[in-house]
C-alpha cells in the first residue's frame, strides 16, 4: 500500500495537471472575443458550486459558520485579497506584457509559497536544499517560456505588466499557505472535512470580491451572454481548473508540506505546452529539451528525504473548544 507521503505527491500531481488547463482555457476564451476579467469571476462562482456538490455527497455542512467567524481575518487575506484581488492583478498585468514573459514571472510562485510557509507554518526542514531547488526550477521555467531570450523582461512596454504579474504571483502565493493553516486549526477543533469547507467558503468570498469590479465595467452588462463554446470553457475553468483542482491540492497538503506540493507546480508549464500542442497545434521549442531535465532536477532536490514539520499550527489551548455549527 502506498504511504501517506506517496499519496500526497500523487494528489499534488493530479492537482497540477488540472491547473495546467488554465492558460489553454484563457487563450481559447480570448479567441472567442470575451474579456478575461469575466472569466476570473466565473472561475470562482462555478468553483464554489463544484465544491458544493462534494459537500452534498458528504452530507456535512456543519461548522462552516464557526470556521468563518474564527478565521474571518485570514479568509479576507487568503480569499478576498490573495485569490480574487491577486487573480485580478495578474489578468491586468498579462494584458500589458508578453504572454511568455508574464508566465515565467507568475510561475515563480513556488519560491514565495516556500518563504511564506517558513514564516506562517514554520516549515523549515531542509531549507538550503529547498532554496537551491526552487531557484533551479525557476531557471528551468524561464528557459522554457522565454526560449533563452530574456530581453523582454526589461523592455519599457512590458515593465508595468511585469510588475503587476509579479505582484499577482506574490499575492496569490498566500492562499495555499493560509489555507493550510485554517484547515489544520479547524481540524484540531474537531471540524470534519475542514478542507472541503474551507474551499467552499474561499470560492464564495473570491466570487463576490471578483464580481464587484464587474458592476462598474462594460463587460458586466453582458455577463451571462456567451456562446455554447464560452459556457463550456467556463465550466472547465470552474469545475476542473479551480474548484476540484484546489480541492485535490488541499487533500495533498494534508499529507505533505505545502512547499513540497507546490514545487510540483514547476511541471505545469510542461503540461501546458503539451496541451497547447495537442489542442492548439502550437509546436514546442528546442528550449523544452533543456528545461525539462532542469525542472525535474529541481523537484527532486526540493523533495529529497523531506519530512513534514511537526510544529503546531494552532495554539494548544484552543484545541479543546468545540466547533460552532451553522
Amino acid at each position: 500500500m502506498p504511504s501517506d507521503t506517496q499519496k500526497g505527491y500523487a494528489l499534488a500531481v493530479i492537482a497540477i495537471l488540472m491547473w495546467s488547463t488554465s492558460e489553454i482555457v484563457q487563450k481559447l476564451w480570448q479567441r472567442l472575443g470575451y474579456q478575461p476579467l469575466t472569466l476570473g469571476f466565473f472561475r470562482y462562482f462555478v468553483g464554489a458550486f463544484s465544491i458544493l456538490i462534494i459537500m452534498t455527497f458528504q452530507k456535512d455542512f456543519k461548522g462552516m459558520g464557526g470556521m468563518l467567524r474564527r478565521n474571518w481575518k485570514l479568509f479576507l487575506i487568503s480569499s478576498a485579497f490573495a485569490t480574487a484581488v491577486g487573480n485580478y492583478i495578474y489578468f491586468v498585468g498579462m494584458q500589458l506584457t508578453q504572454a511568455n514573459i508574464g508566465s515565467a514571472i507568475y510561475t515563480s510562485y513556488p519560491i514565495y509559497v516556500t518563504i511564506y510557509s517558513m514564516v506562517i507554518l514554520n516549515e523549515k526542514n531542509n531549507m538550503r536544499r529547498k532554496i537551491i531547488g526552487l531557484v533551479l526550477g525557476f531557471a528551468g521555467v524561464a528557459i522554457l517560456v522565454t526560449n533563452f531570450d530574456l530581453t523582454g523582461f526589461w523592455r519599457d512596454e512590458n515593465f508595468l505588466g511585469n510588475i503587476l504579474v509579479l505582484i499577482g504571483s506574490l499575492t496569490w502565493s498566500l492562499y495555499s499557505v493560509i489555507g493550510k493553516k485554517i484547515q489544520r486549526c479547524e481540524a484540531a477543533l474537531g471540524v470534519t472535512n475542514a478542507d472541503v469547507k474551507f474551499n467552499f467558503l474561499s470560492m464564495v468570498i473570491a466570487a463576490i470580491t471578483s464580481g464587484i469590479p464587474l458592476i462598474f465595467l462594460p463587460e458586466g452588462a453582458t455577463l451571462f451572454q456567451y456562446s455554447i463554446d464560452g459556457w463550456t470553457l467556463i465550466l472547465i475553468m470552474g469545475f476542473i481548473t479551480t474548484g476540484w483542482g484546489f480541492y485535490v491540492f488541499f487533500l495533498a497538503v494534508k499529507k505533505i508540506e505545502v512547499s513540497q506540493a507546490i514545487s510540483l507546480a514547476y511541471i505545469k508549464p510542461i503540461m501546458t505546452i503539451i496541451f497547447a500542442f495537442w489542442l492548439l497545434s502550437e509546436v514546442p521549442t528546442p528550449a523544452l529539451l533543456v528545461a525539462i531535465p532542469v525542472i525535474f532536477a529541481s523537484i527532486v532536490i526540493i523533495n529529497w528525504h523531506a519530512k513534514e514539520s511537526k510544529n503546531p499550527f494552532c495554539r494548544p489551548e484552543i484545541a479543546i473548544v468545540p466547533p460552532n455549527e451553522l
